[in-house]
């Protein structure tokens, strides 16, 4: 049986709502270890931090975007085998979209 690892460091990306791309940019860390998802962004709302996990048998991933002073957003998304792209969707209150990121550096 083989493990995904994650690719730590500065992430930029999209969410799609209304059929519109909203980039965003993330110090993300994703721990090989005990598979933690933390971080820090902004994007076209404001600033976030994020929380949540990952598992490194299916690469499958699910975090919380938590604006400061403000709402949360859910994200589920799956990670590529090589640990550098994730792709998925997240929920906010009723409302569902896509999102893409990819490690920069």
């Amino acid at each position: 049986m083989s493990f995904m690892t994650a690719q730590s460091g500065f992430w930029s990306g999209y969410y799609t709502q209304s059929d519109i791309r909203y980039p965003f940019s993330i110090q993300l860390f994703l721990g090989n270890f005990d598979g933690s998802v933390k971080g820090e962004g902004t994007d076209n709302i404001g600033n976030f931090m994020i929380n949540g996990s990952w598992r490194k048998l299916d690469g499958s991933v699910k975090f919380t975007k938590q604006y400061i002073g403000a709402h949360s957003v859910v994200y589920d998304g799956l990670l590529s085998p090589d640990g550098r792209h994730m792709d998925g969707k997240y929920t906010v209150g009723e409302s569902v979209g896509d999102f893409h990121m990819e490690i920069s550096r």
